[in-house]
């Protein structure tokens, strides 16, 4: 994994899973660790416009992140 971070209240850990090209979030409330996928469909690709959901698009290599408030 990379882009590693962590959302200002501490509820969740997003990543990048660059070998599965998606981008992940793991809850860290309660102990639950829940991992949950919140873009890509783990498929190697070019991301620009496709106008589908972002759970169901294509990524190629994501390695950074960076969060708004």
């Amino acid at each position: 994994p990379s882009g590693i971070r962590i959302d200002r209240k501490r509820n969740w850990l997003y990543f990048c899973d660059n070998g599965n090209f998606r981008i992940r979030k793991i809850d860290l409330n309660n102990n639950s660790n829940i991992v949950s996928t919140i873009i890509g469909n783990g498929t190697f690709g070019c991301p620009l416009a496709q106008n589908i959901p972002a759970i169901s698009s294509v990524l190629r290599n994501p390695f950074g992140l960076a969060l708004d408030k």
